[in-house]
């Protein structure tokens, strides 16, 4: 991950599906911030642009990736630092990764 355990959200709270609104609100972010980390993810990381769709509500595992680069943001602030280690490590932020630390199967 990009910090050591940030995700202070418990994603397991989270119904199933989860609009943006509810979630802009959860992060207490803007809609503008939450669709930047949405593209900063459809472009990063493979799982996340294989399940994005643009009028469904998020699933868990969006919401999931939404709220580690929200984590990473409060912590390290530089958008360039954050998109490299994404991109060092995109296994971070898999389906795989996204199971093991929830125990979510989707």
């Amino acid at each position: 991950m990009l910090s050591t355990d940030l995700l202070q959200f418990d994603i397991t709270s989270l119904p199933e599906f989860t609009l943006g609104k509810d979630l802009s609100q959860i992060l207490n972010v803007g809609a503008a911030t939450l669709h930047r980390y949405q593209r900063m993810a459809k472009i990063l990381i493979e799982d996340y642009r294989e399940t994005h769709t643009e009028r469904l509500p998020l699933t868990r595992y969006q919401c999931w990736v939404l709220i580690q680069i929200n984590d990473a943001f409060k912590v390290f602030k530089n958008k360039k630092f954050i998109v490299d280690k994404i991109k060092a490590s995109p296994a971070d932020f898999s389906k795989y990764a996204y199971r093991k630390q929830t125990g979510f199967k989707h």
